[in-house]
C-alpha cells in the first residue's frame, strides 16, 4: 500500500480502478486522466481525511471514492473493470459515466449476482459491452444507452492470419480457488477437475488418430496458479504452453487450426471475434449459478449448437470438431455473422470508444 498526501490533480478524466490500466493506457491520453484506486494499493489521506471530516462519524467507503471524485472534477469517470459495483454507486452527477465490459459475465460471483440483490437500478450514461446477449441481461439492472464494442484489450492488437496445419488448442479455465475449494472433496473434485482431465486425454486420443497435435494454453503465470495449473495440466504427450510476463496470448492463439474452450472465459469470447475455429464447452454447467455461464444463455440458446456443445459424449464431440475443421473459410465467417449476438464483436484499436470520449471531451 502506497500512500499519498497531495491532493490528486485535477484532470479531465477519472479513471476508476487501475484494474483496467492497462486498457486505459492505449485508450486514453497519459496527460488527460487520473487514477482513483479501488484495492487499497494507493490511499490518498488528504482526500480520506477530507472524506471523514465532512461525514464525521457517519462515514463510510463510498464516502472516500465521492470525494475523490471531487477533487478531480472531471468531466468523465470511466471504469474498464465493471465487475466492480462500486463504480454504478458513486456520485456521478454532472459528470459523464462510462462503464466498458471486461470479461465474461454471469451469475456466479459476478457482478450480475450482486446488481441481482438491489432492488433498483443503476444510471450510467453510456455501457460499451461484448454483444446484444450481454447488453440483454445488463440492462435489467442498468439504466443505460449501450454499445457493442467487444473486449478493450483484444481489441488493440491486429488480427493476424496464422494457421498451423493439424492443430488443436485447449484454451485453460484452471482457476485455484475452485482447485482449492474442492480438492478435499472427492465427488466435486471429480465433477469439477478430474472429468475435465479425462476428457482432454480422450480429445487427444482421437485427435491422435487423425494426425493432430493438441496443446493447452496455460492461463496462470502468478506465482500460486501457475505452479498447480502446470501440475494439473501434466499430460503425458500434450504439451503447456506456460503463461509469461509479455506473453503474445492473441498472437499464439491465432497460430492453430482449432480452438478449445470454455463458455465462461474471456478469451474464448475474444478468439471468436478474430474468427478463429472454436469449439465451445458447456460441460459442468448443469446447476444454477454455474448455469449462467452457458454460451448463449441469456438469449435462451440450445445446448448444442454449430460450434457449441454441453455434452461429455467424446463421439459428438468429434463430430463438431470434423464438421468445423472442414469449413472453409467463408463458411465460418457465415456460421459467426449468424450468432454474432452471442459471441463478440471486434473494434479495431477501440475507435467506437475512442471516438466516443472525445466528442463528450469537445461538447461538455
Amino acid at each position: 500500500m502506497k500512500l499519498r498526501f497531495l491532493p490528486p490533480k485535477q484532470k479531465e478524466i477519472a479513471l476508476f480502478d487501475a484494474s483496467g490500466l492497462m486498457e486505459a493506457r492505449s485508450i486514453l491520453k497519459k496527460d488527460k486522466y487520473e487514477i482513483i484506486y479501488c484495492r487499497k494499493e494507493n490511499i490518498n489521506i488528504f482526500v480520506l481525511i477530507k472524506a471523514i471530516l465532512k461525514k464525521n462519524f457517519f462515514f463510510k467507503k463510498i464516502d472516500y471514492y465521492n470525494q475523490y471524485l471531487k477533487e478531480i472534477n472531471p468531466k468523465i469517470v470511466i471504469t474498464f473493470n465493471d465487475n466492480n459495483d462500486l463504480f454504478y454507486k458513486i456520485d456521478k452527477d454532472k459528470i459523464h459515466s462510462i462503464a466498458v465490459q471486461s470479461g465474461s459475465r454471469s451469475y456466479h460471483n459476478d457482478i450480475l449476482s450482486r446488481l441481482k440483490l438491489i432492488k433498483k437500478k443503476y444510471t450510467i450514461d453510456n455501457y460499451f459491452v461484448f454483444n446484444n446477449s450481454f447488453k440483454k441481461e445488463l440492462s435489467k439492472f442498468i439504466d443505460t444507452k449501450f454499445e457493442i464494442l467487444g473486449s478493450p484489450l483484444n481489441n488493440n492488437f491486429k488480427k493476424k492470419e496464422y494457421n498451423f496445419e493439424n492443430t488443436a488448442l485447449y484454451l485453460s479455465p484452471f482457476s485455484y480457488s475452485t482447485y482449492s475449494q474442492f480438492k478435499n472433496n472427492k465427488k466435486k473434485f471429480y465433477q469439477f477437475y478430474e472429468r475435465e482431465i479425462n476428457f482432454i486425454k480422450k480429445i487427444n486420443i482421437e485427435l491422435k488418430k487423425k494426425n493432430i497435435k493438441l496443446f493447452i494454453l496455460g492461463k496462470w503465470r502468478d506465482s500460486i496458479n501457475k505452479p498447480i495449473e502446470k501440475k494439473f495440466y501434466n499430460i503425458n504427450d500434450i504439451k503447456l504452453i506456460e503463461n509469461y510476463k509479455d506473453r503474445k496470448t492473441f498472437d499464439i492463439a491465432s497460430k492453430f487450426q482449432i480452438l478449445i474452450g470454455y463458455s465462461s472465459s474471456t478469451l474464448t469470447y475474444e478468439m471468436l471475434a478474430r474468427e478463429k475455429k472454436m469449439i465451445v464447452l458447456n460441460r459442468d454447467y448443469d446447476h444454477y449459478p454455474f448455469v449462467t455461464k452457458k454460451f448463449g444463455y441469456f438469449s435462451n440458446l440450445s445446448s448444442e449448437g454449430s460450434f457449441w456443445t454441453s455434452s461429455g459424449d467424446i463421439k459428438k464431440f468429434m463430430k463438431l470438431f470434423t464438421n468445423i475443421r472442414k469449413k472453409s473459410k467463408s463458411e465460418w465467417k457465415n456460421i459467426l455473422k449468424k450468432n454474432k449476438n452471442y459471441t463478440c464483436e471486434y473494434n479495431f484499436m477501440n475507435k467506437k470508444l475512442k471516438s466516443h470520449i472525445k466528442s463528450i471531451l469537445e461538447n461538455k
